[in-house]
């Protein structure tokens, strides 16, 4: 049964107090008080729901009763109702003071009780909803924590394996190989905290418990290769064996969420890493369930042994789970005719690269021609133009000892002629090499790994067929001539941000803080700048000041230059902000040269 509310009666008129008990009996529990001191002892001595206040009392008036209640924080939220023959500005004080309502004497009894019941009621839902909001808040807070817990967690991981590697490179600072594959290792380990770090970022998703899941290509055994690397220098203070097995394997290259996948496979090797004892062993099985139709499942198994608090007894702890993937949907066929004429070079390091190149271009009946390095490439082309044949494309990888993929790109162009299709493939990020791979003569510049779909298109626009463009490719800009004022404070981002822009055609010139950058532009000749790169977190003045402070210069270009944010603030948030300001445009660091350019574009436009 519901319990009863309680109203406190203040009153110093017997017969109002009496009245009032009359109304209110038979559906609260009702005391009575002659005046504010009388009141004061009963509500700190008592749990009352509500108070009637007369406001003409002896002792304590109504007036200091509702200061007291207030200023007490065991009394603050009673609901106070002022029942008085005093109307007019003590109705105003009364609300002024605290008070929830007003009824002014004499009044109609049924009135009186039906606001008091809309009062509390209106009371009793509030105080619901306050407890549902709490409720709400403690459970954000744990779903915070949690996700808190597993971020610290990853990062930890991540962070250690940079140390770590770091100072593998150390060890043998003249090994260029182990150096190579060092650096690998970090730029993976970086790119993984940089996916962490986009999720603590996307905050709505924090808050609504939900997980963006973003599909794009990646090869299973690199990207599993590369998170057991991650645990190498912890694995090593333990001398623990890391072993990993693939089992069942017809598929190297799934579509699925690479980062997701990584977080999931991180957190089951950690714990097992953390619970094995010094000189045990961590065995991560991979294999392949029957795929149905493009669709393939993978059953993932870590597997430790531990010894249980308070128990002698080695037992081996597994866990697992089995994920869903989608493959490489299968490539129209070409006139094998036309195909027997076209001639290919593979370039990569990487014998199983080489090997899975060999195997794409074999099922359009292509045989190929392969080179480990750059001097055997230039080597091989050297030899086939001499026999008057040549090379009607080339694949080769970006990352190579010796010459990368960039300059043997230059090499060919400079020593053979153009007629030799040039695709520089990288597993790195491609937007930052793109335009310097373009600019040295290449075709095409893609991602790892090379799918049959991409290879088909290529073969088509060499045999002469229909070519789909690649969804990859990037639009060429060219913004010649212009001139971009960069303010950055941080040496080497500057020169990051520098580079990028003059790969485009720009010429660029640095302000190192906020002031400098509004002195630079407020002494130049109007047209001397095309736009600013500006960044938030500087001394002195920060980005937010410097765009404000432009916009109310008296410069000619004080409303008209474009000014874009660079900068890691990456909220939206942050966006509004740098909009509020008067700039035009935001790219979160790390740059992507892609957007960049064609915000650049919008804003200032390319060369003619």
């Amino acid at each position: 049964m519901k319990a009863r509310n309680k109203i406190l009666v203040v009153d110093d008129l017997e017969m109002d107090r009496a009245m009032m008990v009359k109304i209110f009996k038979d559906e609260y529990l009702v005391s009575t008080a002659g005046n504010g001191k009388e009141a004061m002892e009963i509500l700190l001595n008592d749990d009352v729901d509500i108070v009637l206040l007369d406001l003409s009392l002896p002792v304590m008036d109504g007036y200091e009763v509702i200061a007291a209640m207030k200023a007490d924080q065991r009394l603050a939220a009673v609901l106070i109702v002022v029942i008085t023959g005093s109307a007019g500005e003590s109705e105003c004080r009364a609300f002024d003071l605290g008070a929830d309502d007003f009824i002014a004497k004499p009044c109609n009894p049924y009135v009186v009780k039906k606001r008091v019941r809309n009062l509390i009621d209106k009371y009793a839902l509030q105080t619901e909803e306050l407890k549902q909001d709490l409720e709400k808040e403690k459970q954000r807070n744990k779903a915070d924590a949690a996700f808190l817990l597993r971020v610290s967690h990853e990062m930890r991981a991540s962070i250690h394996s940079v140390i770590s590697t770091a100072e593998r490179i150390k060890e043998e600072p003249e090994n260029r190989q182990k150096i190579i594959e060092c650096s690998e290792k970090i730029s993976s380990s970086a790119q993984y905290l940089l996916g962490v770090m986009n999720d603590m970022l996307d905050m709505s998703a924090l808050e609504q418990q939900k997980i963006v899941i973003r599909r794009s290509p990646f090869d299973l055994k690199k990207l599993m290769e590369d998170t057991a690397g991650m645990f190498y220098g912890q694995c090593k203070e333990k001398n623990i064996h890391l072993h990993m097995d693939f089992e069942d394997f017809t598929e190297k290259y799934l579509f699925g969420d690479p980062v997701h996948f990584k977080e999931i496979l991180v957190n089951l090797i950690s714990n097992a890493v953390e619970f094995t004892k010094a000189d045990g062993n961590v065995m991560i099985r991979v294999s392949q369930v029957p795929k149905i139709d493009s669709v393939v499942n993978l059953r993932i198994e870590v597997t430790e042994p531990f010894v249980q608090e308070n128990d002698s007894t080695e037992n081996v702890y597994g866990a697992g789970l089995e994920l869903p993937f989608t493959v490489v949907k299968e490539t129209p066929a070409i006139s094998s005719e036309k195909l027997k004429k076209v001639r290919a070079l593979f370039i990569d390091d990487d014998v199983e690269e080489l090997e899975y190149g060999k195997q794409v271009l074999g099922r359009f009946g292509i045989q190929c021609d392969i080179a480990r390095d750059g001097k055997d490439a230039l080597l091989k082309m050297r030899m086939q133009y001499e026999k008057g044949q040549g090379y009607d494309i080339c694949f080769t990888d970006w990352k190579l000892p010796g010459m990368n993929g960039i300059e043997i790109t230059k090499a060919i162009r400079e020593i053979f002629n153009d007629d030799t299709m040039i695709v520089v493939a990288s597993d790195y990020d491609v937007t930052e090499l793109r335009q310097e791979a373009v600019v040295a003569g290449a075709n095409l510049v893609v991602s790892k790994p090379m799918f049959q779909s991409a290879v088909f298109n290529l073969l088509m626009n060499i045999t002469g067929g229909q070519y789909q463009k690649d969804s990859t490719e990037r639009v060429k800009y060219h913004f010649d001539g212009k001139r971009i004022l960069v303010a950055e404070d941080n040496t080497l981002n500057a020169e990051m941000v520098m580079k990028l822009v003059n790969m485009a055609g720009f010429k660029t010139e640095r302000a190192e803080d906020g002031q400098k950058v509004c002195e630079k532009f407020i002494k130049s000749k109007p047209g001397t700048y095309d736009a600013i790169l500006m960044d938030i977190q500087m001394p002195f003045m920060n980005g937010y000041e410097a765009t404000k402070y432009i916009r109310k210069s008296k410069h000619k270009q004080a409303l008209t230059i474009p000014i874009i944010a660079v900068t890691a603030n990456a909220f939206t948030e942050d966006v509004r902000a740098c909009l509020a300001s008067g700039m035009n445009g935001h790219i979160a660091k790390p740059v992507d040269s892609e957007r960049l350019y064609r915000t650049l574009d919008k804003l200032v436009g390319q060369s003619k």
